[in-house]
């Protein structure tokens, strides 16, 4: 958030005419695609330590001759949190790409709105 206010407030104030291939390159907006890209990361990992816990705790709790329940449960459970992960690694590896890339045109394309911005966040929020 720091990030991201910080380069809204030098955009608007040093650059009130520039255009988008101009303040990617900035330190600061690269910046901003690595802070992200470390949060997005962190969130995955994150998740995989819950996926881990919840794991654990359903193979403890339900008896092991309970199959079709554990299952269940697994899926109920896993399965959400699972999706989740993989997509905030999707958003992770694609802002590392975009780190590396440095060019505006990677963000304008079309697989770029499909895998970084429609796949996740439908995928997310179902």
């Amino acid at each position: 958030v720091v990030a991201s206010v910080s380069l809204s407030v030098v955009v608007f104030c040093r650059y009130p005419h520039a255009n988008r291939e101009s303040i990617l390159p900035t330190p600061l907006s690269l910046l901003q695609t690595l802070l992200e890209s470390f949060c997005w990361g962190t969130h995955a990992f994150i998740v995989g330590l819950c996926i881990a816990m919840t794991s654990t705790l359903i193979f403890s709790m339900v008896p092991s001759s309970e199959w079709r329940r554990r299952l269940t449960l697994l899926a109920k459970t896993v399965l959400p949190m699972a999706l989740a992960c993989v997509m905030y690694l999707v958003r992770c590896g694609w802002l590392v790409v975009a780190y590396f890339s440095k060019t505006a045109q990677l963000r304008e394309t079309w697989v770029w709105w499909i895998t970084f911005q429609w796949g996740p966040t439908i995928v997310t929020s179902v």
